[in-house]
C-alpha cells in the first residue's frame, strides 16, 4: 500500500470549424471560420494505491506487482485562443481555466532490486497502467471579468462541464469518462521491512476525448467541434507500507 503527492504538467485543444454558404438569385458566397484553443496548465494533488507483490528465484531481485490505484489532481491552464475568420484579421485572446483530473483503474509492475540487504532495498520498477480518466473543468473568467460560460438565457456563470452538458441536445456530447494507458518508470526502496518510499514518472500516450460535437442545416452551415486534454507528464513520490 503507498500513497503520495503527484505533479502533472497537462495540455489540450479545443478545435472548431464552421462554413456558411450564402444562395443568391444568379450567385452563392461562402464564408468559413476556424477556432483552436491550446490548453496549458500545472495540476497538484496525490495518488493511493494498493495491491501484492511476489519475488521470484533464489535471490528475490526480481518481481512483480499488482494493483489497484485513484489519483486526483486540480489546478489551472492558460487558454489561448487563436480565432481566424475568412473576413476579418486573426483575433488571440487567452483566460484561465480552474482544472482536475480523475485518473483510476489497475496496473502491473515489473520490479528489479539492485540492493538488497539486512531488510533494506533499492531498485527500478517499470510497468503499465490502465483505466479511467475524467476531466472536471470549472468556471472561468475573461481578464475584464467577462464569464466565459455563460448560460444562455440567464448568463449565469457556469461551469465547463456545465456548459458543454447543456450543449447535448444540439448534436454535442460531453465524454465524462475517457480510456487511458500510462507508462510507469521509476526508483523504490524500503528503509525497514515495513516502510519504504518511490518516487518517478508516469507518462500517459493517449489524447482523452473530452468533448466532440456536429451539426448541418442550421442557417446553410455545417461545423464540427473537438476538445481533448492529456497530462503530458506526472511526477510522483510515495510513502510505502510493506505488509
Amino acid at each position: 500500500m503507498e500513497g503520495g503527492f503527484q505533479y502533472s504538467n497537462f495540455g489540450g485543444e479545443d478545435n472548431s470549424q464552421t462554413s456558411f454558404t450564402y444562395s443568391f438569385t444568379y450567385d452563392s458566397y461562402s464564408s468559413t471560420t476556424s477556432s483552436t484553443k491550446t490548453y496549458n496548465g500545472n495540476l497538484f494533488g496525490g495518488d493511493f494505491q494498493i495491491g501484492y507483490k511476489q519475488f521470484f528465484g533464489k535471490t528475490k531481485r526480481f518481481g512483480l506487482r499488482y494493483y489497484v490505484f485513484f489519483s486526483g489532481q486540480g489546478g489551472s491552464a492558460t487558454v489561448t485562443d487563436n480565432s481566424y475568420n475568412a473576413s476579418s484579421d486573426n483575433q488571440t485572446s487567452s483566460y484561465n481555466q480552474p482544472s482536475a483530473n480523475l485518473f483510476y483503474g489497475a496496473g502491473i509492475d515489473m520490479l528489479f532490486n539492485f540492493y538488497d540487504e539486512n531488510e533494506k532495498t533499492f531498485g527500478m520498477i517499470l510497468g503499465v497502467m490502465g483505466g479511467g480518466s475524467s476531466w472536471l473543468m470549472g468556471k472561468a473568467t475573461y481578464q475584464n471579468g467577462t464569464c466565459v460560460w455563460g448560460e444562455t438565457n440567464s448568463g449565469a456563470c457556469q461551469t465547463m462541464n456545465q456548459a458543454l452538458w447543456n450543449s447535448n441536445d444540439m448534436g454535442g456530447s460531453l465524454i465524462p469518462i475517457y480510456g487511458q494507458f500510462i507508462v510507469n518508470i521509476g526508483f523504490r526502496g524500503n528503509f525497514s521491512k515495513h516502510q519504504g518510499y518511490e518516487f518517478g514518472v508516469r507518462i500517459p500516450v493517449i489524447n482523452d476525448l473530452y468533448y466532440t460535437q456536429s451539426f448541418s442545416g442550421f442557417l446553410y452551415s455545417s461545423g464540427t467541434q473537438t476538445i481533448t486534454f492529456r497530462r503530458r507528464v506526472a511526477v510522483y513520490i510515495n510513502y510505502v507500507i510493506n505488509f
